[in-house]
This record gives structure tokens, sequence and C-alpha cells, in this order.
């Protein structure tokens, strides 16, 4: 049995239209589905307003990429994985569970290897839509988690 030969890898992520496009629907639909609704108005307020903090700042975290452990960068040296974070850290990390591979869609969970704080491990969840990179970036991507995770 001969193993496949994994050359490095690495791809920047930009911000997805996509996901971005998603997300304003699902709050869009969230607002609607709660003021149709025969609730007090009082309770629709602040149910609006807990959708919309909770559609702010995921858009803010994992959409727009701007908070500073959002995943812009992921590297893979043969042997190890590494994501770059927004504020410029390079942290190593693992593949966790399970991966989903679709020609428009790659998601997983990674976890940190090297911790500072005993006893707590980071966990990052990785979304990539098609247009968050190159189509050559995200077909690599791909097979290289098929090889990798298989």
């Amino acid at each position: 049995m001969t193993s496949a030969r994994v050359e490095t890898f690495s791809i920047s992520l930009r911000p997805s239209r996509i996901y971005a496009t998603g997300t304003l629907l699902l709050l869009l639909l969230s607002l609607f589905s709660i003021w149709w609704a025969a609730i007090p108005w009082l309770i629709s307020l602040s149910l609006s307003l807990t959708s919309l903090i909770t559609i702010l700042w995921t858009a803010h975290r994992h959409v727009l990429l701007r908070h500073a452990d959002s995943v812009v960068g992921i590297d893979h040296d043969g042997q190890f994985w590494h994501l770059t974070l927004a504020d410029n850290r390079r942290i190593g990390v693992e593949i966790q569970g399970e991966v989903l591979l679709t020609p428009w869609l790659v998601a997983f969970m990674m976890r940190q290897t090297e911790t500072l704080q005993p006893g707590r491990r980071c966990r990052f969840p990785v979304v990539i839509f098609a247009d968050t990179v190159s189509y050559d970036g995200h077909r690599r991507l791909r097979l290289l988690l098929r090889i990798v995770t298989a």
C-alpha cells in the first residue's frame, strides 16, 4: 500500500457574499416570523433585538472576518495544520470531528494543539464557501481534506 504524498498548501480567505446573503435572509425571515406571530409586542421586540444581536455577532466574527479570532488563512505543511487569525496570529491546529465536503461548501472544526492556558484548547469552526477562495484553492482544499481524513 502506498501513501499519498501531501504537498504544502496555503490559502487566504476573504468574506463570502453567499454567506453574507444567507445570513441577511435568515435575519429577515426571523424578524418577519417574530412580528407575524400572535405574541405581545414587548416579547416580539425583545426577540427581535436578540435575533439582531446574534446575527450581528455572527456577521462580525464569521461572515466579515473582522474579529481577532476569525480564521483568515489555512496552511498545511505536509504534516501539520496551521490557522492564520485576523490579528495575524498563527496557531497549530488539528481537524476534529466530521468534515463536510461539497463543490460549493467545505465545513469542519479545528482544535488548537498547543495552548497558552493549561487545560484550555480553543476550537475554531471553519466554513468555506466557493466564493471565499479561488476555484483552484477550493478544489485543492477539498482534495487535501479528502486525503488527510481518509
